[in-house]
């Protein structure tokens, strides 16, 4: 519990201010949440003494763009805690957590190829996690723009380096708070050949059972399917049940209105690759 409260007060806050250089601000954990359609706008946050709660929305459930938990919820719970009296912060446990080197990137116990780490206090249980898996070792040109075999390192100067590699979806996130990400390079032309799968759906996931929810005015609802793809020039082609439906290029997300039933979702993309998943709407 403590570790959860320890990461939840780091939640970068609505003011965009140095909430630790500014010794009257209380320190709080907290969190936000919103609703499918922009109905329901929430923030949770928690301090020894007291939890609060606030919910923004219509009481009529319609929704509105930019009722958005972080903004609309978020505001409103710091003026509460502002107007209530301050208190230390919790206790950090003694004789429960234990040392351990830590991957900076992806947050695992250090593995044999990560070259930026930080010690934390963890739990002895995850001293027997596994070690970071996304740090490996790969042979690059000397332009770092392309992958070879060590078969053709005698053909050219080459340079060995560790490189993180995400699958895609998680790439997708990373990607959008941490800019300095770098996709794995293609192999070179004739020097390799890439199995890496470049795609993969963020939704629907494998056998969903999605209830599409009826517009205001009662017609049928739609559902948003949405895709990652490591190669940020990549064409992606959508195919529902076999059928054609659309292409996409930079941002892979496209709205359908099937019926209800099980439905097949193909795309595929300008170099051939594919990837499918099925759903049901019930």
């Amino acid at each position: 519990m403590w570790q959860t409260f320890d990461a939840l007060k780091e939640v970068n806050r609505p003011e965009e201010i140095d909430w630790k250089s500014i010794p009257s601000i209380q320190t709080v954990a907290w969190k936000t949440g919103t609703s499918y359609g922009f109905r329901d706008a929430w923030a949770v946050g928690v301090t020894p003494r007291y939890t609060v709660g606030v919910w923004v929305g219509n009481a009529t459930g319609e929704g509105k763009p930019g009722l958005v938990g972080a903004q609309t919820a978020g505001p409103v719970l710091f003026d509460i805690f502002n107007l209530l009296p301050a208190s230390k912060w919790f206790e950090r446990p003694t004789g429960v957590f234990v040392e351990a080197e830590i991957c900076r990137r992806s947050g695992h116990l250090k593995g044999r190829f990560c070259e930026e780490t930080d010690t934390a206090l963890i739990l002895p249980a995850g001293a027997r996690t596994e070690a970071c898996p996304y740090h490996h070792p790969v042979t690059l040109t000397a332009d770092e723009k392309h992958r070879i075999y060590e078969t053709c390192a005698d053909t050219e100067p080459t340079i060995r380096k560790s490189w993180f590699t995400l699958p895609p979806v998680w790439e997708w996130y990373y990607k959008q708070y941490h800019p300095e990400y770098k996709p794995l390079p293609p192999f070179k032309p004739g020097c390799g050949e890439d199995f890496f799968q470049p795609m993969q759906f963020i939704y629907p996931s494998p056998n969903a059972r999605i209830k599409l929810t009826r517009q205001m005015d009662g017609s049928g609802g739609f559902i948003t399917v949405e895709l990652a793809h490591s190669n940020p020039q990549a064409t992606v082609f959508w195919h529902l049940d076999g059928s054609y439906e659309t292409q996409t290029e930079d941002f892979h997300k496209i709205s359908l209105k099937p019926s209800a039933g099980k439905h097949s979702l193909t795309v595929v993309d300008n170099e051939g690759n594919s990837v499918s998943t099925s759903f049901l709407i019930e």
